[in-house]
């Protein structure tokens, strides 16, 4: 009986010991089969790192050049920096010189215009002078003619006064008082009007030789001023189509694609029409600006003033709540216009947003203290530092 007894428990011990020979059969064979599907992660892993190696070093040498490429295009754009400066120098001369030019012929022009009227004065008066020689010419011419009838009629008279009767002579004496009292009311003759008019000739000929020497010097302004309105548009067509063509650059990257155009305004003179934006967005037709949305406006101006500022940056720009129209989206992309050029120019930007306060270098916050407004500057550079 106990070696019975004994027995079973050998036989629970060897059940116990095949179903643990079981169990780790089991767990062998699952072993075996992760290590199977590491083993080939593995080598997936190794091709994969050959892979990414190989890219790496593509990408490293695009990188070397795509440096290249900037360095470049720095210098370019340094030269053409030189070059728009000296432009810029050469138009603000042309245009100074074209405003002293406009002034002193409008000043050589009002006293053109002051001799024309001063020679018109005189040529009345001369004309006045000359019909008032002539009317005394006649008169005295008349006054010889009736005198020397009167003289043939004395003569006659003379003759016949013994045979005339009282009456016949008493006609003859009215007459005579009347022709006497016409020569009184002539008067005497201005001798002088001779002399006044060769004064007043002499002063015409000096002042017609002054309107021939001011009319020539008006033709030769006018075709100075022609030629620097000719350089002028050349020089301003030449920015136009610059600031067009980045202008559409912008508008293609800010809209996904978009398209922007500025027009001239057909007009007489090209210096004094106006411009006309049009855009057209992805799916949709060709719009004019007042046409737009204000977010669409506000886009569309951005748009512009870095069109110009990648002709000529100013030495800063004053940016008061441009974004307050646009989404999260497009404020990340007006974000990453301003990082860009904050090499080229300073920006100084008045904004709510978030994403745009990331791009600052010194952010002015303006807060209530005592019912007192007080701007307090930060500099997150110096605070990125205390932090770190």
């Amino acid at each position: 009986e106990e070696e019975s007894e004994e027995l079973k428990k050998q036989k629970k011990a060897l059940e116990q010991l095949q179903e643990k020979i079981v169990d780790t059969r089991l767990r062998l064979s699952t072993l075996y089969e992760k290590q199977e599907q590491y083993t080939k992660e593995h080598s997936s892993l190794i091709q994969k790192s050959k892979a990414d190696q190989e890219n790496i070093d593509l990408l490293s040498r695009e990188v070397s050049e795509v440096e290249s490429e900037t360095e470049r295009l720095r210098r370019q754009v340094a030269d053409q920096e030189r070059e728009l400066t000296s432009v810029k120098k050469e138009t603000e001369d042309l245009f100074s010189s074209i405003r002293n030019q406009r002034e002193g012929k409008e000043q050589r022009l009002s006293a053109l215009q002051e001799a024309e009227e001063e020679i018109n004065e005189m040529k009345a008066e001369r004309e006045k002078l000359r019909e008032k020689s002539h009317k005394l010419e006649m008169h005295i011419q008349e006054s010889e003619m009736k005198l020397s009838r009167v003289r043939e009629e004395l003569d006659e008279v003379e003759k016949e006064v013994e045979i005339l009767s009282e009456e016949k002579l008493q006609d003859i004496k009215v007459e005579l008082d009347d022709y006497e009292n016409k020569l009184k009311f002539l008067g005497s003759v201005d001798l002088e009007a001779i002399d006044e008019y060769g004064v007043v000739d002499k002063e015409y000929q000096e002042l017609d030789e002054q309107k021939k020497d001011l009319e020539e010097a008006k033709v030769k302004l006018i075709e100075l001023i022609d030629k620097t309105d000719a350089k002028a548009k050349n020089i301003f067509m030449e920015t136009f189509n610059s600031v067009n063509k980045n202008f559409s650059r912008y508008i293609e990257e800010i809209f996904d694609g978009g398209e922007g155009e500025i027009k001239i305004i057909p007009g007489e003179d090209l210096l004094e029409t106006g411009l006309e934006i049009t855009v057209r967005r992805p799916g949709r037709k060709i719009q004019k600006l007042q046409l737009l949305s204000g977010g669409e406006k506000a886009l569309v101006g951005i748009a512009l003033v870095f069109s110009l500022l990648s002709i000529k940056p100013s030495p800063f720009y004053v940016l008061d709540e441009v974004d307050a129209p646009l989404d999260d989206f497009n404020a990340e992309r007006f974000r990453v216009l301003l990082k860009k050029h904050a090499t080229d120019t300073q920006f100084l930007v008045v904004t709510h947003n978030k994403l745009v306060m990331e791009v600052a270098n010194v952010l002015h916050g303006v807060t209530m203290t005592d019912g007192l407004s007080r701007v307090i500057p930060v500099e997150l550079q110096s605070v990125e530092t205390v932090i770190g």
